[in-house]
């Protein structure tokens, strides 16, 4: 495995651009990806719609401009012909033009998941239908929607030809794959090569997928129909990932915040006289996101346990963490929770609260929390808060007894032929682009 983190444990909480290795970054760099626009689902999800929020009320409002000052929307955007519909303009060569690459990339990706969140839950953003775990594994516990490892994937993925559209159809032959085989489970190992598949058209492009034969993900063979409308988009998002790619490489921050980097003097993403990334920069560059997305789910875990464990909401170990912050050095970041606790002081909790784990993993069970998912609308299910409990006391249990790891992630085959097909409201919120 390769180190691509300087500082373990806030790859979801933003600011990934200062977390890669030198090499990672530079690979990511060299293939249009600012390293600094990797994060929770809902921390991407609100940068992206922000974006777009913005632009499209400045385009709604010049469109209602008089005279001289008024300014059409864009001949392709459905709010032309009825004001009522949703301004596309965002998507435009005029909005890349006046946005620059950065900016536009940004409004116009959706949070994509480095890995298919169906593969960990029955049901989407409900952790109660998380996998259960069995011999040797933990199963799904402590998997949230909202704070999954994600990186802006550029497009929308019903849109034939955008990045996201790749991604997302390459993870449908992948969960088809794996059911063609008769699996029922899915151990870590093999979730990341579905990681892997998805980096690889994150880092190589739209065009990669399309050509086919792409040796990071042999089980994609059902390319579908390529249609010159598809073929164009791929090559227009390509174009302007090359472009951020060039862009990225001239700035002397590398890591500026995602957005910073607008400006208005680009081109169009048809512009040529741009560089694609070399086959060794893709492969660094999934190296680097597979590693950082493995690394991910112990955060995760460690979060759940921190927010949601009998343990992580004790008084001990609010003293715990109290006294410790006062022997750190000025500077240090502070430790926020049971899992950032030394093992003398996480010792001095877990006896704290020993029985209290055991007694409140009976009464959770005792209403279901530890059961498979029953009907989401089924009365008297437990609440996810119920379920998250449960599963953070599990993990726990197992962070305290293996001193601070876990057992490997196990998920299921994805039941449905669609990728996650993610799209966003103006303010990054599940609902339309």
């Amino acid at each position: 495995m390769t180190t691509v983190a300087q500082t373990p444990g806030t790859w979801l909480k933003g600011g990934a651009g200062a977390l890669w290795s030198a090499a990672c970054k530079a690979a990511l760099i060299a293939c249009g990806i600012n390293p600094d626009n990797f994060g929770s689902y809902s921390m991407r999800a609100n940068a992206q719609g922000q974006e777009r929020k913005k632009y499209r009320e400045q385009r709604i409002k010049e469109s209602q401009q008089e005279g001289d000052k008024k300014r059409p929307h864009e001949p392709n955007c459905p709010a032309g012909g009825d004001p009522s519909s949703l301004c596309m303009c965002i998507e435009s060569d005029a909005a890349y033009k006046e946005l620059g690459v950065e900016k536009w990339m940004l409004a116009n990706s959706q949070s994509g998941h480095i890995s298919q969140n169906a593969f960990y839950q029955q049901h989407r953003n409900d952790a109660c239908s998380n996998i259960p775990p069995t011999d040797g594994n933990s199963g799904t516990y402590g998997y949230q929607d909202s704070k999954a490892f994600c990186m802006d994937h550029l497009g929308r993925a019903n849109n034939p030809g955008t990045i996201h559209y790749e991604i997302t159809n390459r993870e449908s032959q992948f969960a088809q794959h794996l059911a063609k085989q008769g699996i029922t489970v899915v151990p870590e190992p093999t979730i990341q090569e579905g990681v892997k598949g998805t980096a690889a058209v994150a880092a190589g492009g739209a065009m990669s997928r399309q050509k086919g034969n792409d040796p990071n993900a042999p089980f994609d063979k059902d390319l579908g129909k390529l249609t010159p409308e598809r073929q164009h988009e791929g090559q227009r998002s390509d174009q302007a990932k090359d472009e951020h790619a060039a862009k990225l490489k001239s700035q002397d921050n590398a890591s500026s915040a995602a957005g910073a980097s607008g400006s208005a003097d680009a081109g169009t993403p048809n512009a040529p006289s741009t560089k694609s990334p070399s086959p060794e920069d893709v492969q660094k560059a999934i190296e680097c996101i597979s590693d950082a997305w493995k690394q991910s789910l112990d955060e995760m875990r460690n979060d759940v346990i921190n927010k949601h464990s009998v343990a992580g909401q004790s008084d001990e170990c609010k003293k715990q963490l109290k006294e410790y912050n006062k022997t750190r050095p000025p500077g240090t970041p502070k430790a926020k929770g049971y899992t950032d606790l030394p093992k003398d002081r996480r010792e001095k909790v877990d006896e704290a609260v020993k029985q209290k784990v055991t007694d409140r993993q009976k009464e959770l069970e005792g209403i279901g929390a530890h059961d498979k998912l029953q009907k989401q609308k089924d009365p008297g299910r437990p609440t996810e808060k119920d379920c998250l409990e449960y599963q953070s006391n599990w993990l726990y249990n197992q962070h305290k007894t293996k001193d601070g790891t876990y057992p490997p992630m196990q998920g299921r085959v994805p039941d449905s032929n669609v990728g996650d097909d993610t799209s966003l409201d103006n303010n990054g919120g599940n609902g339309e682009f």
